[in-house]
């Protein structure tokens, strides 16, 4: 055994010999003198006062989100996100009643009766309505519904023809004028005494009157006929008034007439006043006048509503033959002026011209479409202003007789989808 061994071995006792006494010898002392001491109130530590809570809150670390549920919740708001925005996509935006939209579908009433639908682009066409008796057919400002006359029956159904209902079934077989309100809301039906009436699609109620002699045009059932853009709460009268005879606009829901141009409000002179149409933004009337000379002949003119600016639209001016401007409808951007024009020749036959279209800035003109010695049956701007679609009543030699054609607006260029109908066709108009 070496020396080291025997060192451990002895080690505890030498540690504990030398260690101090565990109690000192005055420690009962101590202890009887602590008792006999009055203590501290605990009232007295501020730190008592403090909820345990308050500082464990400070030094709380935030928990740790576990990662599944985590990416539970993100799929959960992305689902909910693209939800909401698929359902927003998915509702039906719709144009404004007055001014350019995009073109929809074309609905006419083909030779044997039924309504087609047709779409310009490929000339492909289906029946949305069959049978015989249809006609008048016109597409709601909001392009979401069909009005048309099956006999002496006013029905109304979605643009493809389905869920009709038969609005009104009295005393309409003479009807000669179907049109809308611009809210969409109200079918107009002219009939044969020359009073309008509108009948609320959405209701049985009875039909309410709307004016008592109207002043629509024949080759177009454009809003423009009746209603003032964009608010459409006024309308245009022609007749004797407060002021004499000319043109007056008063509220639809009654009031004065307000005279625009009269006899009495303006030098230029006049034996008659045609068709007047509101202007897309409500600002102007295009109308043709007719000289006290030769009352059956006239020219375009343009006024502002409060009858200040009166001029004409056309600067042509032949060297014989007088003209004749009627049927004026305006553009959708309202910068254009359409009208059919005849020039009437003394010594020949009446030159009967294609539709002319003016700039309304400029007076500057061109013709488009073809020459028809018989008028349409229709013509009328499309939705986005850039064409012009008619319905030659009798056609230039070599072509088929009530085709619809399709006329590009600046160019000229006519299109034929081979589509035949004797009356005036309508342009579903599309929000943009």
């Amino acid at each position: 055994m070496s020396a080291n061994d025997r060192f451990e071995r002895r080690l505890p006792v030498i540690l504990d010999s030398l260690a101090p006494t565990r109690a000192p010898e005055y420690f009962d002392d101590i202890l009887g003198q602590v008792d006999r001491t009055r203590q501290r109130p605990g009232w007295t530590f501020p730190e008592r006062w403090l909820p345990v809570s308050a500082l464990t809150n400070r030094l709380a670390v935030t928990p740790r989100i576990p990662m599944r549920a985590a990416i539970a919740v993100s799929l959960l708001i992305v689902g909910l996100v693209v939800g909401a925005l698929l359902i927003a996509g998915s509702r039906q935006r719709l144009p404004a009643p007055f001014g350019p939209a995009a073109n929809g579908q074309i609905v006419f009433i083909d030779e044997t009766g039924a309504i087609r639908a047709g779409n310009p682009v490929d000339g492909t066409t289906s029946v949305i309505v069959g049978g015989s008796g249809n006609r008048m057919v016109i597409t709601s400002p909001d392009g979401t519904r069909l009005a048309y006359m099956s006999v002496a029956d006013l029905v109304v159904t979605d643009p493809q023809g389905l869920d009709p209902v038969a609005v009104a079934s009295d005393g309409l077989l003479g009807a000669n004028y179907l049109g809308w309100t611009p809210d969409s809301s109200r079918v107009i039906v002219g009939l044969s005494t020359g009073k309008l009436v509108a009948y609320d699609v959405a209701t049985s109620a009875e039909p309410s009157p709307l004016l008592d002699a109207a002043n629509v045009g024949g080759l177009h059932n454009d809003l423009a006929d009746l209603f003032r853009p964009p608010a459409g709460d006024e309308v245009l009268e022609l007749g004797t008034g407060p002021k004499g005879y000319g043109l007056y606009r008063r509220l639809l829901n009654g009031g004065e007439q307000i005279a625009v141009l009269t006899k009495e409000t303006t030098s230029e002179p006049f034996s008659n006043l045609a068709g007047p149409q509101w202007s897309p933004d409500g600002s102007q009337i295009a109308f043709t006048l007719r000289p006290p000379e030769n009352p059956d002949l006239g020219r375009a003119y343009v006024v502002n509503v409060d009858g200040r600016g009166l001029r004409r639209l056309s600067t042509f001016e032949p060297r014989i033959a007088t003209v004749d401007e009627e049927h004026l409808v305006w553009s959708p951007d309202g910068t254009k002026v359409a009208f059919g024009k005849w020039l009437n020749d003394p010594n020949g036959d009446p030159g009967v011209r294609p539709v002319t279209i003016v700039d309304v800035a400029s007076g500057e003109e061109h013709e488009v479409g073809l020459v028809n010695p018989n008028g349409y049956h229709g013509w009328a701007w499309s939705p986005d202003g850039k064409s012009i679609i008619e319905v030659p009543a009798a056609p230039a030699a070599g072509e088929d007789a009530d085709q619809v054609v399709v006329i590009d607006a600046e160019t000229g260029e006519i299109m034929r989808p081979g589509w035949t109908t004797g009356s005036a066709p309508t342009w579903q108009r599309m929000a943009p």
